[in-house]
Formats: C-alpha cells, structure tokens, sequence
C-alpha cells in the first residue's frame, strides 16, 4: 500500500464515524414514536411519560457523538502536523548530510596539492600556498603557519590574522599548544576554548576561536613546521582526517630527495 493511501486512513474513519454518529441520532431522536407506533410496545401516554428520558439520553448521546468526532478532527491535526515536522526534519538531515559530504569532498581532494608541487618554486612559497588553501578549504576564520628556527617555531605566514608587519609570535619546543605539537609530532584538537576560562596560549590571540585545529608537519621524524587552524565550529572528524593526510601529503614532498648517482662510461679497444 502506497504511502497517499495511508495518509487517507484517518480522513476515512472520521467520514465513516460522522455517518454512524448521523445514523445513530436519526434513530435515537424518533425511537419513542417508533416504539408506539410501529412496534406497539408504548401506547400514546407512555411515550408522553418517557420523553422527558429519551431527552436526556438524547442530549448526552448527542454531547458524546459531538465530543469524539472533535477529538477525531483534533488526532487528524497534530497527524498532520507531525507528518510535516517529519518531513522537514526528514529534509533537514539530507541537506546536511549533503553538506557534510560537499565538506568532505572539498578537504579529501587532495589533487590540487600535487598541482602546487609540480609548480613550486621553492619551500617556502610553496609552504604558503599550502597552507592558505587548506584554512580556505577547511572553512578556517583564522590560522598561523610556524616554521623551525633553531630550536624555536616562528610564525611566518597567517590567514586572516589582523597583525602589523613587525609583529610575530614564536615557541620553544614543548611551549604552549604550538610547541606541544611540534614536541610530540601529533595533532592536537581544541573545541569550545571558554573565552573566560583557562587561559590557551595560542598565536591566534584573544580573538581566537572556540576551536583550534593543531598539526605538525614531520619530515624524517623531525617536526619542520607546524599549521594552527581556529574555526567558528568544531571541526568533523572528515575535516581533521583531510588535514592530517594533506600534512602528511606536504611533509613528504620535504623529505630530502636522494642524489641520483653517476655512471661512469668506460671504453676499450680491442
């Protein structure tokens, strides 16, 4: 049975219970002179002495028939409303769900990074590159990219950070969030960072967002850089897994390439 036709049921019984509830009065209301008159069970006075009964009966059959057939119409309204709720809610979780999947496809996509390296110029203007096109595809409202100097990460590039052209921030390995994931060479992902709580030391500042996004970029077991993403909304669990793998991705294209070795060309005469 299709979906329509069961949308129909309720509107079926409520015709069907306002038929019997017609049919019902019908005969109720003419029942006394039906008992004198046809059947001969009642004579003329009787039926005088029982009217001031049937009325009665008549009145609260009549109350009762009017009462379930509101309640049937009041049942057929929040069906009704709670099919449209369903539905709305029904096409709430497809949009998402379609976001969600959009959100994926544009972070897991990891094609345009390999078009970047075949056009690189050099580690560094590739290092930026990278990295602001990963804060643009993770939906980032700020970011700070550190690179390794010495025994410190220093900032040297920003996405939308609001900075003066001498203004920087570096960590010692091991310092505050940055310095932590350099030390351990793991992410590290921060939700919900209470403006009055504790206190994150982050290069984003005190206009950082609630979530912070923190992975290093590990090249031969050595931590080289590390990337700090802040957005507005915690991040999914697709978005994480596409900036790990992009890193990773990134971090191989700076491992030391190997020097091709010479082959000497020896010759003799015979």
């Amino acid at each position: 049975m299709k979906l329509a036709t069961y949308k129909q049921i309720p509107t079926l019984i409520m015709l069907l219970f306002a038929a019997g509830a017609l049919a019902t009065l019908y005969l109720l209301f003419g029942l006394s002179n039906d008992l004198a008159l046809e059947a001969g069970v009642l004579s003329t006075g009787e039926v005088e002495r029982v009217q001031p009964f049937m009325f009665r009966i008549q009145v609260l059959m009549t109350i009762t028939l009017a009462a379930g057939f509101g309640g049937l119409l009041v049942l057929s309204r929040q069906t009704r409303v709670q099919e449209v709720y369903v539905e709305q809610m029904r096409r709430q979780e497809e949009k998402e769900e379609a976001d969600r999947q959009t959100k994926e496809s544009k972070i897991q996509d990891l094609e345009w990074i390999d078009d970047l390296l075949k056009e690189a110029n050099n580690d560094e203007s590739l290092q930026k590159k990278v990295f602001e096109r990963l804060c643009k595809k993770s939906e980032a409202v700020a970011g700070a990219y550190y690179v390794r100097d010495e025994s410190k990460f220093t900032l040297t590039h920003h996405y939308a950070l609001a900075l003066g052209d001498s203004q920087t921030f570096s960590y010692e390995n091991g310092e505050g969030l940055v310095g932590q994931a350099a030390k351990s060479g793991k992410k590290m992902v921060v939700n919900e960072i209470p403006q009055n709580g504790m206190r994150v030391v982050s290069g984003l500042g005190e206009s950082a967002p609630k979530n912070l996004i923190i992975l290093p970029v590990v090249v031969g077991g050595e931590t080289v850089a590390v990337s700090e993403i802040g957005t507005f909304h915690v991040p999914e669990k697709e978005t994480i897994r596409g900036l790990e793998e992009a890193h990773k991705k990134f971090a191989s294209f700076l491992e030391p390439k190997p020097e091709k070795k010479k082959t000497k060309t020896t010759s003799g005469k015979s």
